[in-house]
């Protein structure tokens, strides 16, 4: 360890990257986008597994896979050359020679290559860390840098020990951040229909004044208008140009929406639509873009990355020409590398919920870990009926956050502000 402790601990020009692999992989890779690309020289990688001839799923999955994706992101990202980048294994319940070693492979390979040992201690088997730790206590050279990485708030903080025992501990600066693709990929996904998500995109943000007019028609006439309107459509497979029947009741606010959208009027209790973008806008589009226009809104000073109708499938999915999507999520939010997942349902039957919190719940775990949340929004749902189906209770379960009723998209924004923002 140090000599001595600076008052402000700084990311050094050259180190070798210490961590343990866990299924969090946004832990272990972001900090090393965070120093810059160029200061890593070598990385080191802990996995642990009691015996890697015959690992058990759960250490495939927490240690093994997460090992590989450090290892890809290291050699494809960094361009390190592969002997730089180590995989050491270990017995993950003890405090064994192998987690010894890793620690003396580490700054054996920092003393060669000139550089210093930034050792990430946030996640992993504690075991593998406090085994590396001890190892390096005994060792006065090279420095050793260690890093903690925050959960609620994605900050990675620096710590040097003194030769009196005094800490230095200080966040340290952000050299950059990750993008979408590259995140996905440290999770094992790729987003297809890339194009299709920009033009989607493109004409979400070009609805900005059309969500505005429905906005200013207020929570109950929206109710009413969608509602039945949701009712008439659900059990029919439309294509525009097409004519769908409207109840007198809400003929008179269609027949003011249809005159905004290109296309479509209402004449003798009938809705004529001439084209798919109109058909998609009246079928939940228009929800869709107001919640992305909300969010876009709050997030656009943080610098944060916002997607709309993002298709992901599994990243060792073969390229066949047919690339079918494995999920779809309607808003997706990267930003200080953590992804937050968003669903809009304006629909008012509630059976498909249960499925889309599920659906929230699985991927959450598998694209975000323990720092990353989901969102359902559905206004359209009072919270009686809600209780008297166990939504609520089984969102809270699956941590997903469930907003309904007539705030419901204010009340999403405003947490997800609070959320998202700047670091302190």
């Amino acid at each position: 360890m140090p000599d001595d402790a600076a008052t402000e601990v700084r990311w050094p020009d050259r180190f070798v990257y210490l961590c343990t692999a866990g299924a969090g992989a946004q832990v272990n890779i972001a900090p090393m986008l965070h120093a810059g690309a160029d200061r890593v020289v070598a990385v080191v990688i802990m996995v642990p597994v009691a015996d890697p001839a015959n690992p058990t799923a759960e250490e495939k999955a927490q240690a093994i896979i997460p090992a590989d994706r450090i290892f890809s992101y290291a050699t494809r990202v960094l361009n390190l050359a592969t002997a730089r980048v180590r995989r050491i294994s270990g017995h993950p319940d003890l405090l064994s020679a192998d987690w010894a070693r890793s620690s003396r492979v580490a700054t054996d390979l920092a003393r060669e290559l000139n550089a210093e040992v930034v050792f990430n201690v946030s996640s992993g088997r504690k075991q593998a860390t406090l085994g590396a730790l001890l190892e390096m206590m005994r060792r006065p050279e090279p420095k050793v840098t260690l890093l903690t990485v925050g959960s609620s708030e994605f900050v990675v903080r620096g710590i040097t020990l003194g030769a009196d025992g005094k800490i230095a501990e200080s966040v340290l600066p952000v050299e950059a951040t990750q993008q979408l693709g590259p995140y996905l990929t440290s999770y094992g996904f790729r987003e297809i229909g890339c194009e299709r998500r920009t033009r989607h995109q493109e004409w979400i943000e070009a609805q900005h004044n059309l969500v505005g007019a429905i906005r200013s028609l207020g929570y109950r006439t929206q109710q009413k208008v969608f509602g039945h309107f949701n009712r008439t459509v659900s059990t029919k497979r439309l294509n525009a140009p097409c004519e769908i029947p409207i109840s007198t009741e809400i003929e008179g606010h269609m027949a003011d929406i249809a005159t905004m959208i290109d296309g479509c009027s209402v004449a003798h209790g009938q809705l004529r639509v001439e084209s798919e973008d109109g058909l998609k806008f009246l079928t939940g589009g228009w929800f869709e873009a107001e919640v992305y226009t909300a969010v876009r809104e709050v997030l656009l000073p943080t610098g944060a990355i916002l997607a709309a109708n993002v298709e992901l499938t599994a990243a060792k999915r073969k390229r066949d020409g047919f690339d079918p999507a494995e999920v779809e999520f309607d808003v997706v939010v990267l930003g200080n590398d953590r992804l937050d997942l968003i669903e809009a349902k304006s629909t008012m039957d509630p059976k498909g919920l249960h499925g889309v919190i599920d659906k929230l719940a699985k991927y959450r775990t598998q694209l975000s870990g323990p720092a990353g949340v989901v969102w359902l929004v559905a206004p359209f749902h009072n919270q009686a009926s809600l209780e008297r189906l166990g939504l609520i209770e089984h969102a809270k379960h699956e941590g997903v956050r469930f907003f309904y009723g007539a705030d419901a998209v204010a009340q999403m924004v405003a947490q997800l502000k609070e959320r998202r923002s700047p670091r302190r």
